[in-house]
């Protein structure tokens, strides 16, 4: 079965779908779809629309349509058949544009079909009037759940005094066995009972694997409207939204004693609720709202979607107001504090005051790892403000809230503090070692992605004592092991480092395409600033000066309209590139090409930087 996609997903992959159109590439359904929703439905609705339409020929904007059909009504073959029915009246884009109200557009079927099957909506009230009353107060309150839902999930939102939990358990059963749910092994279940689950009914009280269970699109649609007509929806997504935020809650309390990404993985399968709860707090609960979007700051920012979170965190910034508890106030202040310091979204100068408040209210509320974390953050934002003298006083105070039985996770922040203090006071080998015991630390606790940053740190230190090629080589293996783990997304810096390193150390083809991969990283991001200073040695490397000083100058402005200042690396960089630029240009001919590139755009500055 073919399981739904998030929103972001068809933007990229439309944007994809448009970009080999556009370049005149060729490809058959099955390549393009075979990926993405299945190339099975797609050749069933292909099928079904030319037996009423025999010169339909998908390409280019209705290909995309073709797959957000085919997600969207997943798969189902008597749903294709009646969409299908309807492309010679509303084409496919007009099928896709009217999916939301998908039980109302799929009201005619094939005359050859019985009545029962003549409308997707007719089957569904069939079924519907076969359950028990108790199975159908459980199918339309699963509507409150966005992409699936675990069976405590279902318990704790669906029971209440009239639905016992283990009633719910007991309907969830018999729905599955109807196939009006759909069970997904999880996927840190083990292969062979990822296997048992796909291929095997499983009952939810007797099932060989952990699971999710989901409703099909189209049956949510139908459960949703049985919802709003028993007068039920509001209480429910209040329910619904209590048991997202409770959940993110818990998740708080471990959040600096597990390795990030065990954390994230916990998290990741509440993607689709958590956002639905955080669209219905907005409307009607401002204080949730604060609190979600506060509490899943961090786990957007590690999931690689911090675009989301920054989204977020405007959309509930409003509601901010000294009314508020302090507790919500703190968590928005550090929310603004991960986008501005992992994110890289916000300028330091705009992060810090917000940041120091986070500080006081977490102080004031004697929340000692929250203030430890909030510390942390701000002294990245002051090393990115060259304002290294400031971060003594951080580290005795971080020092001092330290309890003894913290974990060593959660000392990280403090220790990290005190190695950057070395490397600022110009102890680079003390950093240097301090970088890695931490890789052999962070190894032996299973934490893959602090040993990356512990990685990028130890490359920085080696680029520090003139040894680029050893950088280069450590560089070159973590992006190795981050590609395995399928985690670029969420580790663009290391990406990003790596090819400004190669950049200004290596000429060869290899690096023109780790300089591209980390540039198509970064514009996703919208943090290509942290790399432009690299950009220049591309037209250095094919001996085009004035190209280079033109995207040096578009570099030094785009950094300066981020509000940001270049620390130790980048500015050794800057100067590098800017005496190279000297050796070979007139002296007086230099200022006009940087103030000639400070106007720029990036499109232009990257055609210049690369293809002259």
């Amino acid at each position: 079965m073919i399981p739904p996609i998030a929103i972001n997903e068809q933007v990229i992959f439309c944007k994809a779908i448009n970009t080999k159109t556009q370049a005149g590439e060729k490809f058959s359904a099955a390549d393009i779809f075979g990926s993405v929703v299945g190339s099975d439905a797609v050749e069933l609705f292909v099928q079904r629309v030319r037996a009423h339409d025999p010169g339909f020929a998908p390409a280019g904007a209705d290909l995309v349509a073709v797959g957000a059909v085919c997600r969207a009504l997943d798969g189902l073959p008597l749903a294709l058949e009646l969409a299908a029915a309807r492309v010679p009246l509303l084409g496919v884009p007009g099928i896709a544009a009217r999916l939301a109200q998908r039980l109302d557009l799929l009201n005619q079927g094939a005359e050859a079909a019985t009545p029962r099957q003549r409308s997707l909506r007719t089957m569904l009230q069939w079924s519907h009037g076969l359950l028990t009353p108790t199975e159908g107060v459980v199918l339309r309150r699963l509507a409150v759940f966005g992409g699936g839902f675990s069976l405590e999930a279902a318990q704790a939102v669906l029971a209440d005094d009239a639905l016992d939990r283990w009633a719910v358990v007991d309907a969830l059963a018999s729905l599955l066995d109807k196939s009006l749910l759909v069970a997904d092994a999880t996927a840190d279940a083990a292969p062979e009972r990822r296997r048992a689950g796909r291929t095997g009914r499983t009952s939810v009280a007797g099932a060989v694997a952990p699971q999710r269970l989901r409703l099909l699109n189209t049956i949510r649609s139908f459960a949703a409207e049985k919802l709003a007509a028993a007068g039920e929806t509001q209480a429910l997504n209040g329910r619904h939204q209590q048991w997202v935020l409770a959940l993110l809650l818990h998740s708080q309390q471990t959040v600096h004693d597990q390795p990030p990404a065990a954390w994230t993985a916990a998290l990741l399968p509440e993607a689709d609720n958590l956002r639905l709860a955080l669209r219905h707090s907005v409307q009607r609960d401002p204080p949730a709202a604060v609190a979600l979007a506060g509490a899943a700051a961090l786990f957007w920012q590690r999931s690689g979607l911090k675009q989301e979170a920054l989204r977020w965190h405007v959309a509930v910034s409003a509601f901010v107001t000294p009314a508020l508890p302090l507790a919500l106030r703190a968590a928005h202040g550090q929310a603004l504090g991960v986008l501005a310091v992992h994110g890289m979204l916000v300028a330091p100068a705009a992060a810090e005051p917000v940041l120091l408040e986070a500080v006081r209210l977490h102080r004031e509320g004697g929340d000692a790892v929250g203030e430890t974390f909030n510390l942390y953050l701000l002294s990245q934002l002051l090393l990115r403000l060259t304002r290294p003298a400031e971060l003594a006083p951080l580290l005795l105070r971080m020092q001092a809230l330290e309890q003894p039985d913290w974990s060593p996770l959660r000392r990280r922040y403090a220790r990290w503090l005190a190695a950057l203090v070395w490397r600022n006071a110009g102890n680079g080998q003390r950093y240097r070692d301090f970088c890695v015991d931490e890789i052999t630390l962070l190894q032996q606790l299973g934490d893959d992605q602090g040993v990356w940053a512990a990685r990028h740190a130890l490359a920085l230190a080696e680029h520090d004592r003139g040894q680029p090629a050893a950088a280069i080589a450590l560089l070159d293996a973590t992006v190795r092991e981050v590609r395995t783990c399928g985690q670029l997304r969420q580790q663009p810096l290391v990406v990003a480092l790596r090819a400004c390193m190669r950049l200004e150390h290596d000429s060869g083809r290899t690096t023109l395409e780790v300089a591209r991969e980390a540039i198509a990283l970064l514009r996703a991001d919208s943090t290509l600033w942290s790399m432009a200073l690299a950009l220049p040695f591309a037209a250095l490397a094919r001996r085009q000066a004035e190209d280079a000083a033109r995207v040096l100058g578009w570099a030094e402005a785009l950094v300066a309209r981020q509000g940001e200042r270049s620390g130790p690396y980048f500015a050794g960089l800057q100067s590098r590139c800017r005496s190279r630029l000297h050796g070979l240009l007139p002296g007086p001919a230099l200022q006009p090409l940087l103030d000639d590139g400070a106007a720029l755009g990036d499109d232009a500055a990257l055609g210049l930087a690369f293809c002259g």
